[in-house]
């Protein structure tokens, strides 16, 4: 069963203010996503991404010593190196002298490290191997920032869906923007709406009540991005929902190289032009790297 796609609205004022309403919550939406994109060690500061080795050596541009192994990712600093491990606040401690550990579970990140240059060192676990996102506050991408386009928003994207919850969530192995990565996506239910007579669904990736869908459509790596991610808004189990495309939003490999996004679910192509939220990066409509060799090695480097 659909929702279709032309919801019941009052007339006259009522309408025109809503209408306004929610054109300006967009707008402070899309001020506060530019924001926290500018952050210094946001996703635009990436400068570098790294596979760490099964032995003990330095890295390039980095100080200290690293390498990883079942008992996760160890790193090996003087006081002279000017290191200073983050603590569980997010905060950088003393400066290290000596060894400094730290475990991370498969698709997870933790921010690791601030080096004496301000660079912030992340370590995440993809594909069972452990690798290093070096962010930078004065990369060129941050610097050259200025703002995400986008559609025109354009309320009649703010659709009513249904929603399907598996009993259980069914584990999906979906590919990476990182040529030769795959991921593990857990799939949580499906959602589905009309829109121009045509029913339409999607998979949606979460946990519990929280619920978003990685989609591509037929504006895909032409005036938006590869493919793009948005929230799924209200309580899914109840069997409705609303899904805004106009918040529909890039992942951070379209602004960088050094992103490892995963990528839709199979299938999950809307064989229309959604014309609503983030438009692709200047001159980014593509997917970096997708052209380019594995950079994934088959087990942690020796």
């Amino acid at each position: 069963m659909s929702i279709t796609d032309n919801p019941v609205r009052s007339s006259g004022s009522t309408d025109t203010t809503e209408a306004t309403e929610a054109l300006v919550q967009w707008r402070d939406w899309h001020t506060a996503r530019e924001e926290q994109l500018r952050g210094k060690h946001g996703w635009l500061s990436l400068v570098d991404y790294l596979w760490v080795p099964r032995a003990e050596r330095a890295l390039p541009s980095l100080p200290g010593a690293w390498w990883a192994d079942e008992d996760g990712l160890h790193l090996r600093a003087t006081a002279v190196d000017g290191v200073r491990v983050l603590g569980p606040d997010g905060q950088p401690g003393v400066v290290l002298d000596g060894v400094a550990d730290v475990v991370v579970g498969e698709a997870k990140s933790a921010r690791f490290a601030l080096t004496a240059d301000d660079v912030l060192v992340e370590v995440i676990l993809r594909g069972g191997l452990y690798a290093l996102r070096v962010r930078d506050p004065r990369s060129a991408t941050l610097a050259g920032f200025d703002g995400v386009p986008t559609y025109a928003y354009d309320p009649s994207w703010v659709l009513a869906v249904s929603t399907t919850t598996y009993p259980q969530a069914r584990p999906t192995t979906v590919l990476a923007a990182a040529p030769g990565l795959t991921q593990v996506a857990s799939a949580v239910g499906e959602v589905s709406f009309t829109r121009d007579g045509a029913e339409h669904r999607l998979i949606a990736v979460g946990t519990g009540e929280s619920w978003s869908v990685l989609f591509t459509d037929e504006t895909s790596g032409v005036t938006s991005s590869g493919w793009r991610i948005a929230g799924v808004t209200g309580d899914p189990s109840t069997g409705t929902a609303s899904l805004d495309l106009n918040r529909a939003v890039n992942l951070p490999y379209a602004f960088t190289d050094h992103g490892t996004c995963p990528r839709p679910i199979e299938g999950n192509h809307l064989a229309l032009a959604v014309t609503a939220g983030e438009k692709a990066p200047t001159g980014r409509t593509g997917v970096p790297g997708e052209d380019v060799p594995s950079r994934v090695p088959a087990q942690q480097p020796a």
